[in-house]
């Protein structure tokens, strides 16, 4: 047994070992691998930034084509205009400067050596950094040898961006190159952060993005360059200034912000921002957005130990598909909630791939003679029915085949609200023993009204009713079974919170929602030829499903559809919306459910039920005061029902229309896109 253990925990090692170390070497190796990665963490990083306000101590100085439209030519720019610019940046007694233009050749002679008078000049009192390149970046010998005439050596600095070999996006901090007869020349931001006093890595650095301010916009403060000088000298005093092009169709660069959807894209971005972004972290000390190859390595090493622990726990194939399917969401979901609140990116393709790799290994490494005796195991409890189908069966043994029949029928779909937030306070034989407790009384109620459980789905029930018994008030039944079901949950609560108690634990209310639909489904024995259940499917079904979802989004506790309501007519319900939920086209009336023929019949609830109609009225035809009015005479005359949620959500939507008006031809459907 004990080298059983360790032959398997070798095994287990070896598997999450080889999965990682593939799918990091298939990411490395295969372009669209790489592109996929990348892509995947753009998406994130143009998207999922948070708001900041604009850097505090960054701006930027543009040259626009308002700028270039002051001179008769566009390129170079005029060599005065910029000794100029720069001596009322120094006048205004900025901190640093940054010049992303490259002063490769000649113009005219005389603003030539103003420009380089200037630049010697201002070197003396402020930090300066100005574009340097050489014959790597596509310069001749002429263009090298007056740069290098021109520039001191002490204010270079490299003006290269950090492109992406496979698409050239740029996502990493230029750190500097080696260059013959210089030495090791920093790149501009690096550079300008080494003259301000910082130590710098010589490795190339992932670019910590800024997130754009409130209303969208730039991370910097940016100043037109021709209207520099009226400028207040308190907007640029002791600011560190990078002067750059911002024009339609010079230095720009792809950046992860191309990925941004709607107002957040940015196809291509002026070099001269992106030079700030990095100085920007440098300064900051802001971690690098990613973990690094090691990091990578052993966060992928991490996802992937427990994906193969999960293969190995499962019993079957299809759970274990399920539980890898599952954990892989899991994992996505996981890594968009790491950036959305660190600005970490979780290597999420890569990751993936090795959850992918090691499955494949594990099916492998188990056999086909393991899966076939669990198949035996698994079928030998496939057989369970019931027990309406049980009694149908030995009547009419014929029935023991697949095949189904339409009828009318009412569907019934029961979840506890926010049960993932209870089940935190319990074990799992707790959590077992709470479920138990909950489905009993509530399967009774079912039950005791000629109802049918199909399934029990965790904290869900799925019930119908007019089958395999004929049911001519089913909608009726149906309706009295969740009244009578809400009702059971006050004393089962007075239950649990006394167990509690007794027990010096935290007890939390049980409140569940329960969605209704009537309509035609087919119902019979579904599955295979191994295995089959008594059950219903159609788009009916689904329906009933999604009503139960939208509980909690009208803040009701049981929703019924129109053809219920038809069938179930004495009983008190209101109109609540008229929408068409996830997976449908057509749109439908829903109502909520508040009571039984009792208080269908009460002069009360009558009045709230015309208020309420009248208010729908108004609001479907675009009257928001008139439907205001009728709201506030629903909020008075809803008594002892609790239809708070309901009227807060109908008072949000008049609010929100009446600042961005539906269309005028507007039907008053609401489209839930939430199931």
């Amino acid at each position: 047994m004990t080298r059983k253990k360790v032959l398997a925990a070798i095994v287990f090692l070896a598997i999450t070992l080889f999965s990682t170390l593939g799918s990091v070497a298939a990411v490395k190796i295969f372009p669209f691998l790489t592109i996929m990665g990348a892509w995947v963490e753009d998406l994130r990083v143009a998207n999922l930034l948070p708001v900041e306000r604009r850097h505090p101590d960054i701006a930027v100085v543009a040259v626009t084509e308002d700028t270039l439209r002051l001179f008769p030519y566009r390129s170079p720019v005029d060599r005065r205009f910029m000794s100029e610019l720069l001596r009322t940046l120094h006048a205004k007694g900025v901190k640093a400067i940054g010049v992303d233009f490259l002063f490769d050749q000649p113009t005219e002679p005389d603003k030539d050596r103003e420009l380089a008078q200037t630049l010697r000049d201002i070197n003396k009192d402020v930090a300066l950094v100005v574009a340097f390149a050489g014959q790597m970046e596509g310069l001749d010998g002429k263009q090298v040898a007056y740069l290098d005439d021109f520039l001191p050596p002490d204010i270079r600095g490299f003006a290269n961006l950090a492109r992406d070999p496979f698409d050239g996006t740029v996502r990493a901090i230029f750190p500097g190159r080696q260059e013959p007869g210089l030495g090791f020349v920093r790149g501009m931001a690096p550079r300008l952060a080494e003259k301000l006093g910082l130590h710098v890595s010589t490795e190339t650095i992932p670019i910590s993005w800024r997130g754009r301010p409130e209303g969208g916009g730039r991370s910097f403060r940016v100043f037109p360059a021709h209207a520099l000088k009226v400028v207040p000298e308190t907007y640029l005093k002791d600011k560190i200034v990078l002067v750059g092009s911002n024009l339609t169709l010079t230095d720009l660069h792809r950046t992860p912000f191309a990925a941004g959807i709607g107002g957040r894209q940015e196809p291509e971005t002026p070099g001269v921002f992106i030079h700030a972004h990095a100085l920007a972290q440098l300064l900051g000390g802001r971690r690098p957005i990613q973990m690094g190859g090691w990091g990578e390595i052993a966060q992928v090493f991490g996802f992937t130990f427990l994906a193969v622990a999960l293969s190995f726990l499962a019993a079957s194939l299809f759970f274990r598909i399920a539980a890898i399917l599952g954990f892989v969401a899991a994992l996505w979901i996981g890594g968009v909630a790491v950036f959305w609140w660190q600005q970490v990116l979780v290597p999420l393709v890569t990751a993936t791939i090795s959850v992918a790799i090691s499955m494949w290994v594990v099916e492998v490494y188990f056999g086909r003679k393991q899966r076939q005796e669990k198949r035996l195991v698994r079928d030998a409890f496939s057989q369970y029915l019931s027990p309406h189908v049980v009694r149908q069966l030995v009547a009419n043994p014929e029935l023991l085949k697949l095949g189904g029949e339409k009828r009318e029928m009412s569907l019934l779909f029961c979840d506890v609200r926010d049960f993932t937030t209870i089940s935190e306070h319990f074990d799992a034989s707790g959590l077992t023993k709470l479920i138990n407790d909950m489905l009993t009384p509530l399967t009774a109620v079912i039950l005791e009204r000629r109802g049918t459980v199909d399934k029990y789905m965790g904290d869900c029930i799925m019930a119908f009713w007019n089958a395999p018994l004929d049911d001519r008030d089913h909608a009726r039944h149906t309706c009295l079974s969740a009244l009578a079901m809400q009702a059971e949950m006050g004393p089962l609560n007075d239950r649990l919170a006394a167990e509690a108690k007794r027990q010096g634990r935290e007890h939390i209310p049980l409140r569940i929602g329960i969605g209704i639909n009537t309509g035609e489904v087919v119902v019979g024995n579904m599955g295979s030829n191994q295995r089959f259940d008594y059950s219903v499917l159609g788009d009916e079904v689904n329906l009933a499903s999604r009503l139960e979802g939208q509980c909690k989004t009208y803040g009701v506790d049981i929703i019924i559809g129109e053809n219920t309501r038809a069938g179930a007519a004495d009983l008190a319900a209101i109109e609540i919306d008229f929408i068409r939920v996830k997976g449908k086209t057509g749109a439908t009336r829903v109502f909520a459910l508040l009571g039984d023929e009792g208080v269908g019949s009460d002069d009360g609830f009558r009045a709230l039920s015309a208020a309420h109609q009248a208010m729908l009225s108004a609001y479907r035809g675009q009257d928001w005061r008139t439907a205001r009015q009728q709201l506030a005479a629903c909020r008075k005359l809803s008594g002892g029902l609790d239809l708070t949620g309901l009227h807060d959500l109908y008072e949000a939507r008049m609010t929100r229309y009446e600042t961005a008006p539906p269309d005028p031809d507007w039907d008053g459907v609401f489209v839930a896109e939430m199931k």
